[in-house]
């Protein structure tokens, strides 16, 4: 009985912070044939899920066309504010112990459930969504939102270039999730290569546990990573299979983008 009032007061508590949550999301929607930007959203999330069951995740719905994803792109930079909103939300300490404990009715949505939906808008605006990239590094700073935030980096693709100084010193972090996440990103980006492969080869050892990943990324910046193929071909010849095939697969686009090149001039 005792406990009452603190379990009373601790409902309270987090009634008051999901709603300044809530709050700070209802900035003025911008909107797109009578749906708001969040209902958009939503149909673009079920469309990538039927997508993925059709097709599998290794085909590429970046792209795949649909009225979804004409409408944010429509909505362009408008759309900014609200994502970034929706990515920088966070529970409350109480709120994540009640998901801890595996209660399913609980009548909000969490931060990890905006973020996503706001990963799909960047996914959605592309380059369109330029104007984003000084924020959206920024948030590299901060370790909850990093994973998305360079997820998001990653789909604006080779317009989100500002943030490779900050995905370079990802690339010594000691979360191995998070050296991934900036080591395909740099991939997905593959600008300023005069920073970025280097930094990439750097990476190029036995102690890597990422290898394939690094290599798999060098491949992306095409004719400018020609500098790395000699240390490339030590792999074509490891124990390791995916390390091996990332290695062939990287020196042949290399390759190809240097030819590609002669071809045109």
């Amino acid at each position: 009985m005792c406990n009452k009032p603190r379990i009373i007061l601790g409902v309270f508590v987090a009634a008051a912070v999901v709603c300044s949550a809530w709050l700070a999301l209802r900035r003025p929607e911008p909107t797109h044939a009578g749906k708001s930007l969040t209902d958009w959203l939503y149909q673009y999330a079920d469309e990538h899920a039927k997508f993925v069951a059709d097709y599998g995740i290794e085909q590429d719905f970046g792209e795949y066309e649909s009225s979804s994803r004409s409408a944010i792109r429509e909505m362009g930079p408008n759309a900014l504010p609200l994502l970034l909103d929706m990515l920088r939300t966070k529970d409350s300490s109480f709120i994540a112990l009640l998901l801890s404990r595996n209660i399913n009715e609980v009548p909000f949505r969490t931060a990890k459930d905006f973020r996503i939906l706001a990963n799909y808008g960047f996914h959605a605006l592309g380059s369109e969504a330029r104007c984003a990239v000084p924020a959206l590094t920024a948030l590299l700073d901060d370790p909850e939102i990093r994973g998305t935030a360079l997820d998001c980096l990653g789909n604006i693709g080779p317009e989100a270039k500002g943030a490779i100084p900050a995905l370079i010193r990802l690339l010594d972090d000691t979360n191995r999730i998070d050296r991934w996440n900036a080591t395909v990103t740099m991939g997905k980006i593959h600008m300023i290569p005069q920073l970025a492969v280097p930094a990439l080869m750097e990476k190029l050892t036995e102690t890597n546990d990422i290898l394939f990943t690094t290599i798999s990324a060098i491949g992306k910046f095409g004719e400018h990573a020609r500098p790395a193929i000699p240390a490339l071909m030590q792999f074509q010849h490891h124990d390791k299979d995916l390390v091996r095939l990332e290695a062939t697969n990287a020196i042949n686009k290399i390759l190809r983008a240097v030819g590609a090149t002669k071809r045109a001039e």
